[in-house]
């Protein structure tokens, strides 16, 4: 058997060397062997990239187009760039890539990529407009596409739940703190160009005096304003 196999030689017999164990592992790569890198499942829109342009796959609402598979070299490594497209921001990779940074796989095998891109973040303001300089609470509700979280303005207690349907999700939230007209905090929200409006109610109020709430009956004169 003539092969550049690592081969393990046993007992000598008749002064040659038999031969009982070679390692299919150990043989080395036949010359021209490939593997596929593809780029698949992909979310969003954006473009990848591969060293050498051997891949330049084109991504418009989940939808691949341009030369998104290419063969490499068994064992050589192929390095992938993510570039998001208009209003779009890269969120991370799937399949035989992880994280958010460019990505490098080596080709023991055939391997997929799914780049994942999403509409960009917006932060809005959320205004509060109040007919009393005594307010400790209040409970409103913003409703809108995407909303993702909310950060409270210096010497405000935000407390959030939301929930998600038909695309629009409304949060809940409890602002605590000596409140009076001005900015409660911040909304973030999935997109740039914030397009749909998003609409907040106030739900209740309280008066704060001697570390007691007293809900207030009437909330005429209270507003929260949601805007860019």
């Amino acid at each position: 058997m003539r092969s550049s196999r690592t081969l393990t030689t046993g007992t000598v017999l008749f002064g040659a060397a038999f031969i009982y164990a070679c390692s299919d592992s150990d043989q080395p790569t036949p010359p021209g062997a490939t593997k596929t890198l593809t780029i698949a499942s992909a979310v969003g829109s954006g473009r990848v990239t591969s060293t050498g342009s051997r891949i330049d796959c084109l991504i418009a609402n989940g939808v691949a187009s341009g030369t998104c598979s290419a063969a490499f070299d068994s064992g050589s490594v192929a390095s992938l760039t993510a570039t998001a497209g208009t209003d779009q921001e890269f969120v991370a990779w799937g399949g035989d890539c992880t994280g958010s940074a460019a990505c490098t796989v080596t080709l023991t095998r055939d391997a997929t990529a799914s780049p994942q891109f999403a509409a960009n973040r917006a932060t809005l303001s959320m205004t509060l407009t109040t007919p009393n300089a005594d307010d400790g609470g209040i409970v409103f509700t913003v409703s809108g596409p995407s909303i993702l979280g909310v950060t409270p303005a210096a010497g405000v207690d935000l407390i959030e739940t939301h929930t998600t349907s038909g695309g629009t999700t409304t949060s809940t939230i409890l602002a605590r703190g000596t409140l009076a007209n001005g900015t409660l905090g911040t909304l973030t929200v999935r997109g740039l160009n914030v397009d749909s409006p998003y609409t907040a109610e106030i739900k209740e109020a309280a008066a704060r005096a001697s570390g007691d709430y007293a809900e207030r009956t009437n909330l005429s004169g209270y507003r929260i304003q949601v805007q860019k």
